[in-house]
């Protein structure tokens, strides 16, 4: 083997280090992406999970404070109409007051007037 001959060897020997060298780098790069890439999918999935379970418990509460309120409007509603309906009574039962006091009176002046002459 002559010189030349050697030093082309070595150099074919140390391309083909080389080569494997950054090979070998190219697959812990894409190792190291991979790895990345899935915690950063793991950390999208934790977010978009954490999102929709916030928004699950935002909505069973807004749906309870629903239920309050219209419970409340409800009672509300009842106390409303029950009111109403007492005073209608009130009213009712104070003009059958008033038209029988009226009589009462029409009737003690009309005898006033008999009893006069």
């Amino acid at each position: 083997m002559t010189s030349s001959q050697s030093a082309v060897s070595y150099s074919d020997q140390q391309l083909s280090k080389s080569y494997q060298q950054m090979s070998r780098e190219a697959q812990e790069m894409k190792r190291r992406r991979r790895r990345r890439f899935q915690s950063q999918v793991t950390v999208e999935e934790t977010d978009l999970m954490s999102n929709v379970e916030q928004e699950a418990d935002n909505s069973k509460r807004n749906s309870e404070e629903s239920d309050v309120v219209l419970n409340n409007q409800q009672m509300i509603q009842q106390m409303v109409l029950a009111t109403m309906i007492q005073q209608k009574r009130k009213v009712k039962d104070s003009a059958v007051g008033l038209t029988i006091s009226k009589d009462d009176v029409i009737i003690s002046i009309g005898r006033n007037c008999e009893q006069q002459p």
